[in-house]
C-alpha cells in the first residue's frame, strides 16, 4: 500500500484502489483460511485450514462434540477426524447457537 502511494500524491482514486486491494485481499483469506462443512447426500466435505476430508456417511461410526476441540468424527476403522468448522476458534461464536 506504501509503494502505490510514495511516489504520486495521495489522491481519491488511489485511496480507494489500496481499499479495493484490501478487500479482495480479505475476502480471499476469509474464503481459504476459514474451515467449513459441505454436506450431501452420500458424502460430506469438511475442510480445515491445511486439509480437507471428505467422508462416506457409511465410514462414519459415531460424531461426538468435544468441548475443546469441536466436532469429532470417528470412523469404522477407529480412525478420528476433527472438523474445525465447529471449533470454537474457527467459529465467530456460532459454536454458541
Amino acid at each position: 500500500m506504501l509503494a502505490l502511494t510514495s511516489g504520486a500524491g495521495l489522491t481519491v482514486i488511489t485511496v480507494f484502489v489500496v481499499l479495493a486491494i484490501f478487500c479482495v485481499a480479505f475476502w480471499a483469506a476469509r474464503m481459504t483460511f476459514v474451515p467449513f462443512v459441505e454436506v450431501g447426500p452420500e458424502a460430506f466435505r469438511g475442510r480445515n485450514i491445511f486439509e480437507t476430508h471428505e467422508i462416506s456417511w457409511r465410514a462414519v461410526r459415531e460424531i461426538r462434540d468435544d468441548p475443546h476441540s469441536g466436532v469429532v468424527v470417528v470412523l469404522e476403522d477407529e480412525k478420528t477426524v476433527r472438523i474445525e468448522a465447529f471449533a470454537r476458534w474457527a467459529s465467530f461464536g456460532r459454536h454458541e447457537k
